[in-house]
């Protein structure tokens, strides 16, 4: 969904990229940035309306933690503000409806929050059982449904990410 944020002249709406904490540069570097977001595929999907704006971007930021699990081994996600202008989506796409976008590129700056386990959390279960997959197989798993539903992801502000005083 998009919104104004006061101190921003434009309008922004939030990307969850999967990515590795540790390298989560990397995820900004692709072209272009694969991220999940409150689309109008996902809002229908997931049967939400206008007003469930913070449900369907929580929605988004799982998909996107499964999707980092699949792809990393780990649920990483960073939150990112961008202009909608800047974000398309693949009609085609079978992740689409999960709110699957692509951003042209995404400056580290844009970077709002990230989420990511809790550091003793031993996902490799879930890991291994998502390696590969799609996201929604690797929904599907006994091993991620579990991990979703009983560990929920910690925030963490931007200022917290490793390396990111280095911007």
């Amino acid at each position: 969904m998009p919104r104004t944020d006061p101190d921003q002249v434009e309008a922004t709406m939030l990307v969850f990229v999967p990515a590795d904490p540790d390298r989560w540069r990397d995820a900004l570097q692709a072209r272009p940035v694969v991220g999940h977001a409150a689309t109008p595929g996902l809002l229908e999907e997931f049967g939400y309306g206008p007003a469930d704006d913070e449900q369907a971007e929580h929605a988004a930021m799982v998909l996107a933690s499964v999707a980092g699990l699949a792809q990393y081994g780990r649920r990483g996600v960073l939150a990112c503000e961008v202009p909608p202008s800047t974000i398309s989506t693949d009609p085609a796409h079978p992740d689409t409806p999960n709110g699957r976008v692509e951003v042209d590129s995404i400056d580290p700056s844009r970077v709002v929050s990230w989420f990511t386990d809790e550091a003793d959390l031993d996902v490799s279960t879930a890991a291994r059982a998502a390696s590969g997959l799609g996201l929604d197989r690797a929904w599907e798993t006994p091993e991620v449904a579990s991990l979703v539903e009983e560990c929920a992801l910690l925030w963490h502000a931007a200022e917290e990410l490793p390396g990111r005083g280095e911007d």
